[in-house]
């Protein structure tokens, strides 16, 4: 008779208060997961093997290179929820095998550099939802990820050369985090980035050069941010980008050379700003590969709109993407247009009552 071993481990380690409670490891067969309960400084050493791990009810301070002391190649490692406030250099020294590290939903505030240091086949790392208020450079140092996911955190400022060396990071979320302050030297280092997420930050200027590192970036997603203006330049560097996101920004006019360095542009959102005029010749000879122009929810009239809806029509620019519209008020095909002349600026929402009350003026009751 031949015996299968099934790995079953339960584990107690004694805490520095001579408390008896005890950190429990036990395999979920359904999951080939260790579901590790109740660990308030280390885990247990034991045999791992290729096996998952996910905490629960764990309360672990500081994760530091001791803090897991088995070698192991564990494919997949939850700390979500799990306390943690900082993490010190070489914190996952042991577990070089990872390609999924989940640290969401903590209190990390503070990562020293190399902390990551030899993790070459992550698939993604998730530090979404903590307290992170800076990037110390060098944090990311060794770190090779196809995603790395940083949104939700209070970062104000992306220092020069913070991921200097960095090797490979494919895909960055940093959306909804705070940031205000860019550097020309912030993206240094991410020369195999291509995807950007940079949506509902407070940025408002992008530094000349920025994007100098970044040529294989195909997504930047710049959305809900405080841009005013753009200089010549801004996005040079960004020769293989396909789509672009400008929507819910503050800027009234828009120069379509912006659009120059992009050689293979499909897909631009300008949504949701003050465009009252676009000169479309000028941006379809600077971006003659463009498919896409989302229009919606700026201040347009309806000449200008209907001028600009014929033109792109004519040269095979789709300018109405998907999503909800404006079909109780003028329109075009659900983007909002004023009966009335608009030539400046105004905010969105006076522009909405204007429109809504001119709209109500022109019914002709029988």
């Amino acid at each position: 008779m031949q015996f299968k071993w099934i790995p079953l481990v339960i584990c107690s380690i004694a805490l520095a208060n001579s408390q008896d409670i005890k950190s429990v490891c036990t395999f979920a067969h359904d999951k080939l997961t260790y579901l590790c309960s109740g660990i308030k400084g280390t885990f247990p050493s034991m045999f791992y093997g290729a096996y998952n791990i996910k905490c629960a009810g764990c309360e672990i301070p500081v994760f530091r290179s001791g803090t897991f002391p088995t070698s192991a190649d564990v494919p997949s490692f939850n700390l979500s929820s799990s306390g943690i406030q900082n993490i010190t250099s070489n914190a996952f020294s042991m577990l070089t095998k990872l390609r999924y590290l989940y640290l969401q939903n903590n209190n990390i505030s503070g990562i020293e550099p190399g902390a990551f240091r030899g993790l070459t086949q992550i698939n993604e790392l998730n530090l979404e939802h903590n307290a992170l208020t800076h990037i110390t450079p060098g944090v990311f140092d060794g770190l090779k990820a196809l995603a790395v996911h940083l949104s939700h955190n209070n970062i104000v400022e992306i220092p020069g050369g913070a991921f200097e060396q960095v090797d490979q990071i494919t895909t960055f979320n940093l959306s909804f985090s705070n940031i205000a302050i860019l550097h020309k030297d912030s993206l240094k280092g991410l020369s195999t980035m291509e995807i950007l997420d940079l949506q509902f930050n407070k940025i408002c200027y992008i530094p000349l050069g920025m994007f100098q590192y970044n040529d294989l970036l195909k997504g930047l997603d710049l959305k809900g941010n405080k841009l005013r203006n753009f200089l010549p330049g801004t996005f040079s560097g960004l020769k293989r980008l396909l789509t672009i996101n400008l929507a819910n920004n503050e800027f009234s006019e828009m120069d379509p050379s912006l659009l120059l360095p992009m050689a293979s542009i499909y897909y631009l959102d300008i949504s949701r700003n003050n465009l009252f005029y676009l000169d479309a010749q000028a941006l379809r000879q600077a971006a003659p590969t463009l498919k896409v122009i989302i229009l919606k929810d700026n201040i347009w009239d309806c000449a200008v709109l209907t001028n600009l809806v014929k033109f792109f029509k004519t040269v095979g620019i789709d300018t109405f993407g998907t999503g909800e519209g404006w079909y109780d008020v003028t329109n075009i095909n659900g983007i909002m247009c004023s009966m009335g002349h608009v030539n400046y600026a105004m905010p969105f929402d006076l522009y909405i009552k204007k429109v809504k009350a001119d709209s109500e003026k022109s019914v002709n009751y029988c």
